[in-house]
């Protein structure tokens, strides 16, 4: 696949990823009281963001490259289901917290993915990761600011479709682990050095969504 068609589709897969978990927590959100709005939403950028790195781990163990990507829909779609219940019910705060658990974990490993296809796909190209870094924030804005069930019903398509364009165009079935096998051994390095990032982007996550 091209790398400029790779990029555009896993960039606009970005923007519809983020717009679809800020759109369908709100909308789950409506009979929560405000302390479990503030955990469940917490909840949901620990998951989705501080996760990175152990699902990056997963993805560099992964022959068969595009399982996360059809997991990760899979999840989104379970927390759109998860939503529109909640709705249903009244705003049921067992089903927010699906929601934000469904959609955290579905959003992790769809970062994880695009990220690494943007990356392979281009030669570790910066301008090219860089876009595919910035579309995700435009996607909270809108999900945000035009929150609706025909806007999140209209995003789970969307994705399923993009997906699906991304890997019948995707000649390489399987990508190499790029693990380097010495650092790897150091468990009790590779650790801390996870965990520290892990920290990193959740409070990174935190503070941008405060601003």
């Amino acid at each position: 696949m091209p790398k400029i068609l790779s990029t555009t589709l896993c960039s606009a897969m970005h923007f519809l990823v983020d717009c679809l978990c800020l759109c369908g927590l709100y909308l789950a959100s409506g009979g929560a009281n405000n302390d479990n709005i503030i955990s469940i939403f917490m909840t949901y950028n620990l998951l989705a963001f501080a996760t990175q790195p152990f699902t990056g781990i997963i993805a560099d163990k992964i022959g068969k490259k595009h399982w996360m990507l059809l997991l990760s829909v899979l999840l989104l779609l379970a927390a759109v289901i998860s939503s529109s219940a909640a709705s249903i019910m009244g705003g049921a705060t067992s089903l927010f917290v699906i929601t934000a658990i469904t959609a955290g974990v579905g959003n992790s490993l769809f970062h994880v993915w695009g990220g690494k296809q943007t990356a392979i796909k281009t030669d570790n190209d910066i301008r090219a990761l860089g876009v595919f870094v910035s579309t995700g924030a435009f996607g909270l804005a809108i999900g945000y600011v035009f929150c609706s069930w025909t806007l999140l019903y209209t995003l789970i398509i969307l994705i399923a479709v993009a997906s699906l364009i991304y890997i019948l165009h995707d000649d390489e079935k399987t990508v190499q682990p790029s693990i380097n096998e010495t650092i790897s051994k150091r468990k009790t390095t590779v650790i801390i050095i996870v965990s520290l990032l892990a920290l990193f982007v959740m409070l990174r996550s935190c503070f941008g969504e405060i601003f």
